[in-house]
């Protein structure tokens, strides 16, 4: 059966040491009987969408290999192995169907490079209004009828032609 292993590397492991940790995951899968069907290539550094162990980012690495023995014990014993290795964040074995050629692989790293040029930003959902309904006009108070101008002035003379009291 053929599998694929992806790591994330440590960012503190200078690339300069890359090469040993991949020599010390081979020794793993050697440890396991494991056959390498394609030698480890390379993701590149990535931010983590969230921090692991205090880290931002990380070297992708991926390598595929196949073997015959009892396949639950190896791969348990495989991934005992990478857990314990500091110089390793995180890793991830997957089943596959099929080996990758380097030609998926090129087209893989083609595809996969971010492009920052190309930022795009989904609009927003806005929320739904409730409908409001109009209030009938029936329901408002009977309006009372405007006072004219001239009533006012006429009112007020007469309140002013009064003698105020004076005690």
């Amino acid at each position: 059966m053929h599998y694929e292993l992806g790591l994330i590397v440590n960012p503190n492991v200078p690339e300069t040491e890359h090469k040993q940790v991949q020599e010390q995951v081979l020794g793993y899968l050697k440890k396991i009987n494991a056959k390498i069907v394609h030698d480890f290539y390379p993701g590149g550094r990535r931010k983590l969408a969230y921090p692991i162990k205090k880290q931002k980012h990380g070297f992708y690495f991926y390598v595929e290999f196949s073997f015959e023995e009892t396949e639950q014990k190896a791969i348990k014993l495989l991934d005992h192995d990478l857990k314990l290795d500091n110089n390793i964040l995180r890793h991830l074995i997957v089943k596959r169907q099929k080996v990758a050629t380097s030609t998926e692989i090129l087209r893989w790293q083609q595809t996969t490079k971010p492009d920052f040029a190309k930022k795009t930003r989904r609009p927003m959902a806005r929320p739904l209004r409730p409908m409001v309904q109009a209030k009938k006009v029936e329901d408002k108070a009977p309006v009372k009828p405007k006072i004219a101008l001239d009533d006012i002035d006429k009112q007020l003379d007469a309140i002013l032609a009064k003698e105020p009291k004076v005690d």
